[in-house]
């Protein structure tokens, strides 16, 4: 006999049962345990077995929903299918999908280059993407955007609009490393990214701004000492200058790094752009700034510490805003145009090996043999660049009208075992009697 919605919801365990069963029709049965729960069950033989198929708890699920799962139950048992595994398969397929979304995987590329050692810039700007492709279709699955390439052209173009090209195109970059990383892992089959190549506008490749001249960056390096904002940011900036470095290496310094005594600032592979550790000499100037902040930060992790919390180095943004207050625009100068400041001025002099300005900057030599050779051999001519280099931007700060000097023919280990204002003096003393006539 059928049961009636009044005899489910008074329905109570009998105490002599474990289960009290009461049967609906055709296998659909109300389990009612000894502590009150109702559940509805499919009994019914498969292959031989008698097995039992959970629908649902009441009064979640009423009789009507009840006899509806049922029924669809039935159809599948009819078709010939085993109920009970076919509910498995769904469920394991709906957990297949949420993980094929594209947000997971992009989550899960994001993890795979973290686990890699990528540096935390490129890690910060994946996360930003991550946030703006979420927001769009993060939740839809990897497999509905694969033949969506109109679509995610759209996306892109409006992000065009909204940021300069470059961002936008680094943008469809990590669009596509997320539908690769799906292909690699079995769980798409093409990156439409492909056929976006020429629908964006193209990026025109651009020197980071620099000043070349050198009574300007006389102009900025005494409007840096001058700055009256974070304490440490002028120092890191002038380090910036001293060391041929990225920004990214200096606002991340960490004290570890630093051997004041062998003036010689140690990167690890994981901080630098080329996965290579690279280690930088230390000019008599530098040691000098280090010196002064050791004061400031050597309780902390960081020889830049964040304004606000300690236990982050300064923003990656503190720099190049500091530039823009203190008069010198975007178009000027930027932290990383530094480099190409470096990079002029030293290739001027004629003086020094082009191999050994390139080491300066962490230029890689595509020749593996010649690189090896380089890293182990050219160490006292780099000690000798960067003391040069530290001479020239004390007189460029001076106000002086310079000229490149000729560099010192005594080897920089003789002055190795000074303190570093000796090593100062001397070196002006050298440079300022060896001007170019």
């Amino acid at each position: 006999m059928a049961l009636t919605a009044k005899q489910v919801q008074h329905a109570k365990p009998d105490p002599a049962k474990k289960i009290t069963k009461l049967s609906d029709a055709g296998g659909l049965q109300l389990w009612v345990s000894p502590d009150g729960a109702k559940r509805w069950r499919f009994s019914y033989r498969f292959a031989g077995k008698q097995k039992t198929l959970a629908l649902g708890v009441y009064p979640d699920m009423t009789l009507a929903e009840a006899r509806e799962a049922h029924a669809e139950a039935k159809k599948t048992l009819t078709s010939g299918k085993d109920p009970c595994l076919s509910k498995k398969l769904d469920k394991l397929a709906k957990v297949t999908a949420n993980a094929n979304t594209f947000d997971a995987i992009a989550r899960e590329f994001i993890d795979k280059k973290r686990a890699e050692g990528n540096s935390a810039a490129t890690l910060e700007r994946d996360e930003r993407f991550y946030r703006y492709t979420s927001k769009a279709f993060g939740p839809r699955p990897i497999s509905d955007l694969e033949n969506e390439t109109l679509e995610l052209l759209e996306f892109l173009r409006v992000r065009a609009r909204a940021q300069n090209h470059e961002t936008v195109a680094k943008l469809r970059t990590f669009i596509g490393g997320v539908f690769r990383y799906a292909i690699q892992t079995g769980r798409a089959k093409h990156d439409p990214t492909v056929g976006m190549r020429g629908a964006l506008p193209r990026v025109k490749a651009k020197p980071m701004a620099a000043i070349t001249d050198p009574k300007r960056l006389g102009d900025l390096l005494r409007a840096v000492d001058g700055y009256k904002g974070g304490v440490t940011t002028a120092p890191a900036i002038n380090l910036l200058i001293l060391t041929c470095s990225r920004p990214g290496m200096v606002f991340g310094a960490r004290w570890a790094e630093i051997d004041l005594k062998e003036r010689k600032w140690s990167l690890p592979a994981s901080r630098m752009k080329a996965r290579r550790e690279h280690a930088i000499p230390l000019s008599p100037q530098a040691v000098t700034i280090l010196t002064d902040m050791k004061r400031v930060s050597g309780h902390t992790n960081f020889v830049f510490p964040h304004i606000s919390n300690s236990s982050k180095h300064m923003s990656e943004n503190t720099m190049n805003q500091a530039l823009r207050n203190l008069g010198f625009s975007n178009e000027e100068v930027t932290g990383h145009g530094f480099r190409s400041t470096i990079s002029s001025f030293l290739n001027e002099t004629k003086q020094f090996s082009e191999d050994a300005i390139e080491l300066c900057l962490a230029h890689l030599d595509k020749n593996t043999e010649r690189r090896i050779y380089n890293r182990t051999q050219r160490w006292e001519e780099r000690c000798e660049i960067m003391d040069y280099w530290g001479v020239l931007i004390d007189d460029l700060r001076a106000g002086k009208e310079i000229t490149l000097y000729k560099r010192k023919a005594t080897a920089v280990a003789d002055l190795k075992a000074q303190t570093p204002m000796a090593m100062l003096e001397a070196l002006k003393n050298v440079a300022l009697s060896r001007r170019v006539e």
